[in-house]
C-alpha cells in the first residue's frame, strides 16, 4: 500500500478503517514510517483522512501530528475551496488533545475564508 505511494489509496484505507472502527495496528505504525512522503505530497484529502481516521479511532500517532506540528506551510491545505480538509484535521486534533499552534493561526488568519468557504458546501 506505502510502496505504491499513492495518496488516494492510503486516503481511502485510513477512512475506511475510522468508518468501520477497525484498528490496524501493523497499518498506524507504516503511517509513521511513511509520514514525509505523505505530508511532502501535500495531499489535503489523504492528510485530513488520517487524522480524521485517528481522531475517530483513538490512536495517537505521535510522528503524524510532530510532522504535521513541524510543516512550515500548511497553506495547501486550504488549496481548492477545500476547507473540510483543515476542519478534519482540527477535529482530529482536538479529539486527541494534538497541539497544533500553526494549524490553528492558519485557521485564524483565514477565518473570513474559511466561513465563507464552509457556507458553501
Amino acid at each position: 500500500l506505502f510502496e505504491s505511494r499513492n495518496g488516494q489509496a492510503v486516503s481511502n484505507i485510513f477512512w475506511a478503517c475510522g468508518k468501520l472502527d477497525v484498528r490496524s495496528p501493523k497499518l498506524f505504525h507504516l503511517l509513521d514510517e511513511n509520514v514525509e512522503w505523505i505530508l511532502q505530497s501535500q495531499n489535503a484529502l489523504c492528510v485530513s483522512n488520517i487524522a480524521w481516521s485517528c481522531g475517530k479511532l483513538g490512536i495517537k500517532s505521535p510522528k503524524f501530528f510532530d510532522e504535521l506540528r513541524k510543516s512550515d506551510d500548511l497553506g495547501w491545505l486550504l488549496m481548492n475551496r477545500n476547507t473540510r480538509s483543515i476542519a478534519s484535521i482540527a477535529w482530529a486534533c482536538g479529539k486527541l488533545g494534538e497541539q497544533s499552534p500553526k494549524l490553528f493561526a492558519l485557521a485564524e488568519s483565514r477565518a473570513d475564508w474559511l466561513f465563507v468557504n464552509s457556507l458553501e458546501m
